[in-house]
């Protein structure tokens, strides 16, 4: 009797670890890409510069040493097609940091008096 249940026991294991092994590829398939993302984080950057915002960006990855959050004025930001720069002054030049979107988790801004 004990046999019998052990292989049960086994035989329902099995079955269930197959199930899991054949979902596994079906959620992987329905993962989508917008590729519309990069044109519109860089309208939407490109918008509060327009506007004169002060610009809040949180960076999976520091894009400075040790940091992984700017506070930016609109005048010392810029995006291109997929990814977005912080200008500071460097000697008498000017050094341009830039990184991926996909580097970015939030960008945002403060609007003094407004809801």
């Amino acid at each position: 009797m004990s046999g019998k249940l052990t292989l049960t026991a086994l035989g329902l294991a099995l079955a269930l670890l197959a199930l899991a092994v054949l979902r596994v590829p079906a959620v992987e398939s329905e993962t989508t890409t917008d590729s519309k993302s990069p044109a519109d984080l860089r309208a939407l950057i490109e918008s509060y510069v327009e506007q004169g915002h002060t610009l809040s960006l949180h960076f999976h990855e520091p894009l400075f040493p040790g940091e992984s959050f700017a506070e930016v004025s609109a005048g010392r930001v810029y995006a291109g097609a997929d990814y977005v720069c912080i200008t500071e002054r460097w000697n008498d030049d000017t050094r341009h940091r830039c990184t991926p979107f996909h580097n970015l988790i939030s960008v945002s801004f403060v609007t003094a008096g407004r809801p």
